[in-house]
């Protein structure tokens, strides 16, 4: 029952909000009307009566408002809200509640760097002063003191805020330096950015329809680059296979002329061991037949001599 009537206050303060924004007119005089049916039935189901179950809405989403005391839609009761209309002003209360969350996110985030900015100018401000008071009650109190008479003089007082002075204006001066650099570049940068927004400006549906001509130019020239890149592809794929089919055969020839290349080296070694063979022949043959014309001398001289 708890979280019936917790869903209903929910749901007739979804409906208040989405009546506020978008048709205040609507809920004048509800706050009265509410109280009396509180008084009357005594019930917070009322409020869900008045502000969900009495409204009908058109076929668009747009709500329609009758009149409450004319139609008597508290006693009798009305039309309801369905389920997508109902869906439909949640995600309008949604979308409100989100849009808000957003902004105040941005507004907490840069009043929180504005707090950061003055708390971080604080703190330089008390440490500048500290740093300020231990210097004047070193140089002025401490070291300036006159130690016969225990005072300090005029002219130490004055010589320190004279030098206080002149670190202070040096001080200025670099931050007015600083300032007017700053201020230069902010001039140049809202310049390059009021230059953006006049280029922008200048940009028309002409402009974008040319490009998209281009673009559709382009698109075409690349649809046929990437036909020839496969043409030339398929062509290069039939090149490979013949150039591996002619490797394969001057591999082939290689091998039968290195075969034909070892018989012939094989061949001329015998050659050359045949001719050396035959030198040797030769030799011999020329001392057989010295030989045997030696002895053919001597044979005939025996014959001679008997």
């Amino acid at each position: 029952m708890k979280a019936e009537t917790l869903h209903v206050i929910t749901e007739n303060d979804m409906f208040e909000r989405y009546l506020t924004i978008n048709d205040p007119a609507a809920i004048e005089g509800m706050e009265t009307t509410i109280e009396n049916a509180i008084k009357m039935q005594g019930a917070e189901t009322v409020r869900r009566a008045t502000l969900a179950e009495n409204y009908s809405f058109s076929s668009d989403t747009k709500m329609e408002y009758p009149s409450i005391a004319a139609s008597g839609l508290i006693d009798k009761g009305g039309p309801r809200i369905n389920l997508t209309q109902k869906s439909d002003m949640a995600m309008r209360e949604l979308e409100e509640l989100q849009k808000s969350l957003k902004k105040f996110h941005k507004d907490t985030h840069r009043r929180k760097c504005n707090l950061k900015a003055e708390l971080e100018e604080l703190s330089l401000e008390i440490a500048e002063y500290n740093d300020a008071l231990d210097n004047f009650e070193q140089t002025v109190v401490i070291e300036g003191m006159d130690p016969l008479t225990q005072r300090i003089p005029a002219e130490k007082f004055e010589r320190f805020m004279q030098e206080s002075l002149k670190a202070s204006t040096a001080v200025v001066q670099r931050y007015r330096l600083r300032q007017s650099t700053l201020s230069a570049h902010l001039r140049k940068l809202n310049e390059t950015l009021k230059h953006k927004k006049e280029v922008g400006e200048s940009l028309h549906a002409v402009d974008f329809e040319k490009l998209e001509i281009e673009n559709n130019h382009f698109i075409k020239e690349i649809d046929a680059r990437t036909l020839q890149l496969i043409d030339l592809k398929t062509m290069n794929g039939g090149a490979n296979l013949i150039l591996t089919n002619q490797k394969k055969f001057l591999m082939k020839q290689i091998a039968e002329i290195q075969e034909i290349q070892n018989n012939i080296d094989e061949t001329k070694n015998k050659t050359e061991q045949l001719e050396l063979e035959i030198e040797n022949a030769e030799e011999q043959l020329d001392k057989v037949t010295a030989h045997y014309e030696s002895i053919k001398e001597m044979t005939e001289e025996y014959k001679k001599a008997g």
